[in-house]
């Protein structure tokens, strides 16, 4: 009885020991792809991409629907906002299958086609060396406030796709995103590409939500 006891608890140590390990998995996480621009530019959404702008906006405001999604709400037309804010340049509603994105951008960059490549180049090349299980951490707060995009514009002059960015907390959202260049950019191993993405919006002369506090 006492072997039977013994070896119970060998074998529970043991699944513990095997659960700890999956669920603490580190990932290789930096300058792993090695995709040319010319490979780059035809990945979604630089293959479809006529301009990139980034923004800064303050007056985005999250709230939960009835089903639990993350939407953005804001009745106010362009005119009626820039009223109370004469500091607004433009309004852009974007439809999501999560809800509406809103935003009364107060700071507009387009990219030089040298920037746009450095983009493409932190999106794709910037990844992890492979793809985690069903299990692995993450980093997040809770406090998801974004006050950055990046619009990616058709030749319609429409915007196609949008990648949100809150710096503050590491969060971040695109969509559409079909090539799932977004999909681990919060494990922990990857937080460094928010930086790097920080300092291109820094270096293009956007200053709202990503100047140090």
């Amino acid at each position: 009885m006492l072997a039977m006891k013994n070896i119970l608890k060998l074998l529970l140590l043991l699944l513990l020991f095997t659960f700890q390990k999956s669920f603490a998995q580190k990932y290789d996480c930096g300058w792993l792809g090695k995709k040319t621009v010319a490979e780059r530019n035809k990945i979604f959404p630089f293959n479809k991409a006529k301009k990139v702008v980034l923004i800064a906006y303050s007056n985005h405001e999250l709230t939960i629907d009835k089903n639990g999604q993350v939407i953005s709400v804001d009745p106010l037309s362009l005119d009626e906002a820039r009223k109370k804010d004469s500091s607004i340049i433009n309004k852009y509603e974007i439809k999501t299958e999560y809800g509406s994105r809103v935003y009364f951008s107060i700071e507009e960059i387009e990219l030089t086609s040298k920037w746009r490549d450095e983009l493409s180049n932190i999106l794709i090349n910037y990844k992890l060396k492979r793809k985690p299980g069903r299990t692995y951490a993450v980093s997040a707060s809770g406090c998801y406030t974004p006050r950055n995009s990046i619009l990616f514009y058709d030749e319609n002059d429409n915007v196609f796709c949008f990648y949100e960015i809150c710096f503050e907390c590491s969060g971040s959202m695109m969509y559409p995103d079909p090539e799932d260049l977004n999909k681990y950019s919060n494990v922990e191993e990857c937080n460094e590409r928010f930086d790097i993405i920080k300092d291109l919006f820094k270096k293009n002369g956007i200053k709202y939500g990503v100047e140090d506090n």
